[in-house]
Order: structure tokens, then C-alpha cells, then sequence
């Protein structure tokens, strides 16, 4: 018998790498160095390297949560906009922590896991699972700000890298 992966589970893993109209998050930062990802381009409220420090503080503050790590929300918006420290880093802890969540789809149980009722985080992530968080807090949220990223490397003239697709 032929086991097919659930449409949550092939959802969630499709939009974390990459799938259809996604471009891989790996191929949408190929080749970009370090200046251009902290050009700030005029009238832009963030650089790159901006928007993947506040994915990559997302993206971990969820994974520590998912993995039963308390962490309360941030008091401020602000917050989750970390300066972005090294690139090359930054950029390596991003796709690394989208390797992580999209391993932890694996477990298609673990997906329909609520949080731990030990873990406070407040407001209604309370009210999570394990499946929709990934697929809300990081995997919807990273393909918003990605495109972002797109549109940006696109103003710089920097799009598509080698091997990032077809551009329309």
C-alpha cells in the first residue's frame, strides 16, 4: 500500500523549501554578499539582511517553543527586528533552522501536538499545535518576507541567482 504524506505535512514542507511558484529559500539568497544584503535601498524600510535577522528571531522563537522551550512574546513589535550581526551566519542559522522545521514535519503525530501547557507564551500561540505553528508562524511568514526579499534583489538588480528559477 502506497502511504501518501497528509496535505498538512506536504503544505508546510512545501512552502519552508520551496515548491511550485516558492522559489527555495536557499536559491532566493544564493549568491548575495554581505553589502548588498546590507544595502539599503531608498524609501526601503529594511535591508535583506534586516528581514532575515527578524525571520531567523521568528523562526528560532518557534522552534525553541515547538521543542517545549518556554519563551514568553516579545513586549514589543520592535523586538523582533534584531540588528543583523554576520551575514554569512545569519544566513546559515536561517536555512539551518528551516532544515529543523521542516525535519520536525516528519513526525506527522507531532504535528497535531498542542503546545505543552507548561510552555507560557501568552495571546492566542496558546492555542497552537505543533502543525500550525510551523506552517503559520514560520513557513507563511517566511514566504511573505521572502517575497520581499525578491522584490529587493530584484531593485538592485540582482535577480534571479544562478539556479533560483525562471523570472516571468
Amino acid at each position: 500500500m502506497t502511504h501518501y504524506p497528509s496535505p498538512a505535512k506536504s503544505f508546510i514542507q512545501a512552502v519552508l523549501t520551496g515548491a511550485g511558484g516558492f522559489t527555495p529559500p536557499d536559491k532566493t539568497l544564493h549568491d548575495l554578499s554581505a553589502e548588498d544584503a546590507n544595502f539599503r535601498l531608498p524609501a526601503s524600510p529594511h535591508t535583506i539582511a534586516e528581514i532575515i535577522a527578524h525571520l531567523n528571531y521568528w523562526q528560532t522563537w518557534t522552534l525553541n517553543v515547538v521543542q517545549g522551550e518556554p519563551r514568553l512574546l516579545p513586549e514589543h513589535a520592535a523586538d523582533g527586528w534584531p540588528a543583523p550581526q554576520d551575514w554569512t551566519a545569519l544566513k546559515q542559522n536561517f536555512l539551518t533552522g528551516l532544515q529543523t522545521a521542516s525535519d520536525l514535519c516528519e513526525d506527522e503525530a507531532l504535528l497535531t501536538r498542542a503546545f505543552s501547557p507548561d510552555v507560557s507564551i501568552g495571546a492566542s500561540f496558546d492555542k497552537h499545535t505543533v502543525g500550525s505553528a510551523l506552517s503559520e508562524v514560520i513557513a507563511l511568514h517566511n514566504a511573505y518576507h521572502l517575497g520581499q526579499v525578491v522584490l529587493l534583489r530584484r531593485m538592485m538588480n540582482d535577480w534571479p541567482p544562478e539556479g533560483a528559477g525562471v523570472t516571468w
